[in-house]
């Protein structure tokens, strides 16, 4: 048949919903190919106790890209951070056990970081802290993520509590998403 009162240019906004398209209309160069291919996560409510460059291996996540040319959105967030007495305290993200190096901060005299939940914090004070990476593994052999603390000096790092007792607190969360391309 023929369709009339449409418009060079096609259909206005909001006219095709998604219960009128067929299943499997759209194509991959019709989405431009982009799209969320798994979604895997870790959580923890484990009272977790780090010095400076300790592996945090409660929150480490594997995940198998299908393609070289995915990318893995990493998403953390950490429920509740907090320190002893008076540190400063940042994360980094790591795959394999190394720092993603170029997730961090530049230029700092002690700690480069993906990440900095608190400065000058005493065992009292907690915060929350959310952050999120894209990394590009060129691989589709499987990948660890994780993270590393980083407080200063030879202090110590609490996460999913404070820092004098466990009083209050929260869970933590690495989620790793792998997007496919083109990009």
């Amino acid at each position: 048949g023929t369709v009339t009162g449409v418009s060079v240019g096609g259909l206005p906004d909001g006219i095709v919903d998604t219960d009128m398209i067929a299943a499997n209309a759209v194509t991959v160069a019709k989405s431009a190919g982009r799209k969320v291919l798994q979604v895997v996560e870790t959580v923890t409510t484990a009272h977790i106790t780090k010095t400076s460059a300790q592996q945090i291996t409660e929150l480490n996540r594997t995940i198998t890209p299908s393609s070289t040319s995915s990318k893995i959105l990493l998403l953390c967030d950490l429920g509740c951070v907090s320190a002893d007495a008076a540190a400063d305290i940042g994360v980094v993200f790591t795959q394999g056990g190394s720092n993603l190096n170029d997730s961090l901060g530049a230029s700092a005299s002690a700690v480069n970081a993906s990440n900095v939940p608190g400065m000058n914090f005493g065992d009292t004070y907690a915060q929350c802290a959310f952050f999120y990476y894209l990394h590009s593994p060129s691989s589709t052999s499987e990948q660890t993520y994780g993270l590393k603390a980083y407080p200063n000096g030879s202090r110590t790092m609490y996460i999913n509590r404070r820092g004098a007792d466990g009083t209050y607190s929260s869970p933590s969360k690495l989620m790793c998403i792998e997007l496919g391309g083109p990009w």
